[in-house]
């Protein structure tokens, strides 16, 4: 009787700054089977949002979509063994970071027409206009998961929005208008 074992996956989770780019990585280094040579696992890229993931020949290239986003992506690699009769799959999360640590000195980060600071913020955050009327807008918070977490109406030049209720992390906020969308990033500490 033969005994399959399932791989072993070890990727670790990987960190750039805003403007880097991610190494590709050799998928062939981060798997262990003994039954099957690394060559020969099939690998399925599942559960990516912002960034897009390819694998040719154990070679996982890593592209972002957005250049200008900033958080975290879980994508889910799944290797399969190529046993005949029982093949076993081991999946892995690997979180997929960008972060703005080489520009914390910024505290105010303008879109087009609007500016939110402090960012990073301890709760409280400003969302100032350049003079576009603002009496028609939708604000709303969004986590890295897409769910929205807050909507607000704005109907001042410049207002003053609470998110202290929120845990630490990074978040999205959509600024919308009758025509248009404005998409800014916020850490919360």
């Amino acid at each position: 009787m033969n005994i399959n074992d399932a791989p072993v996956v070890t990727i670790p989770d990987m960190k750039i700054d805003l403007g880097g780019s991610f190494v590709p990585i050799d998928l062939c280094t981060f798997i262990s089977d003994p039954e099957t040579q690394s060559g020969e696992i099939r690998w399925t890229i599942t559960g990516s949002n912002y960034i897009e993931v390819s694998v040719d020949h154990c070679i996982a290239t890593i592209l972002i979509d957005d250049p200008f986003w900033v958080g975290s992506d879980t994508v889910t690699f799944t290797a399969t063994d190529n046993d005949p009769v029982d093949p076993l799959s081991t999946s892995r999360d690997v979180i997929f970071t960008v972060s703005n640590t080489g520009h914390n000195s910024i505290n105010k980060y303008r879109i087009n027409n609007y500016a939110l600071y402090p960012n990073p913020t301890d709760g409280k955050i400003s969302l100032l206009s350049d003079g576009e009327d603002s009496s028609d807008l939708i604000l709303e918070v969004v986590d890295m998961y897409g769910r929205v977490l807050m909507i607000e109406k704005i109907n001042q030049f410049d207002n003053q929005i609470d998110i202290s209720d929120l845990a630490k992390g990074s978040y999205i906020i959509h600024i919308k208008s009758a025509d248009k969308t404005e998409v800014i990033q916020i850490s919360k500490y």
